[in-house]
């Protein structure tokens, strides 16, 4: 019998200079390069384990009431075996840029006037994990108050269910790998219809041939976009709790 190991931690000296919403208010019309010792910190919120995230990291300022977030774009596979959720993370963004991606506002770097991923050789240099690990409480927000602000936020919705012509389908295509959108009705206490989102499921999901749930309830998220288009990325099916009675409606 041998006894668990024990890990220390030691925690970095990184000095954080800047907040996300300041790093984001420096983006300049065809991307801003870093070439100074920024630092920013984040919590980390979104998870690829489940395959429906893809080479991107989502990181807000707080684990709760967080005010501004933002993507990372990275080359690389399981980024979540290094940084899970509620992972706090320092970022040094000498060497790297934000620029828009297919109307994303992302830190990456810039590549013949194009933002790509943070290559895994050189995600060390950039990405420091902190010892801390905090519990992450999505922010509750109605389907009607959606704005650019919480764009790569942890939300939740309440009083959701999936459209009715939706019904019988599952999360993504069982018999390709293409994504598709599937939409989330919010009502109100009368059950009256007040507003709709398009949920985003990857056809590499691990959940993909799972049938759609046809109650009513709550579901947690990354709330994204495309370009103009807002959408959600549930990171698995844990984060999709429908099981009240669906309000029916005309």
């Amino acid at each position: 019998d041998f006894s668990t190991p024990n890990v220390e931690c030691v925690e970095q000296s990184l000095t954080v200079t800047n907040t996300l919403s300041q790093i984001k208010d420096m983006y300049a019309f065809g991307g801003t390069q870093f070439e100074t010792d920024i630092v920013i910190e984040g919590y980390v919120v979104s998870s690829d384990q489940s395959g429906n995230i893809y080479k991107s990291l989502s990181i807000q300022d707080k684990p709760e009431n967080p005010t501004a977030a933002i993507k990372i774009a990275i080359d690389q596979n399981d980024i979540y075996t290094k940084f899970e959720v509620g992972r706090k993370i320092y970022v040094k963004l000498n060497g790297l840029a934000i620029d828009f991606s297919y109307g994303s506002l992302q830190i990456g770097r810039i590549s013949n006037s194009e933002l790509e991923g943070i290559s895994p050789f050189e995600l060390d240099n950039h990405i420091v994990r902190s010892c801390e690990v905090a519990t992450i409480v999505p922010k509750k927000v109605a389907v009607s108050d959606l704005n650019e602000d919480m764009l790569e936020m942890l939300i939740e919705l309440e009083n959701v269910q999936f459209a009715a012509e939706d019904m019988g389908a599952s999360y993504a295509n069982v018999d390709n790998t293409r994504t598709v959108n599937r939409k989330l009705q919010s009502f109100n206490a009368s059950c009256n219809l007040i507003g709709s989102v398009e949920v985003r499921n990857s056809g590499y999901a691990d959940f993909k041939n799972e049938l759609l749930p046809e109650g009513k309830g709550s579901v947690v998220a990354i709330f994204s976009n495309y370009y103009d288009d807002f959408q959600l990325y549930i990171r698995s099916t844990d984060d999709v709790n429908l099981t009240d009675t669906r309000c029916s409606y005309s």
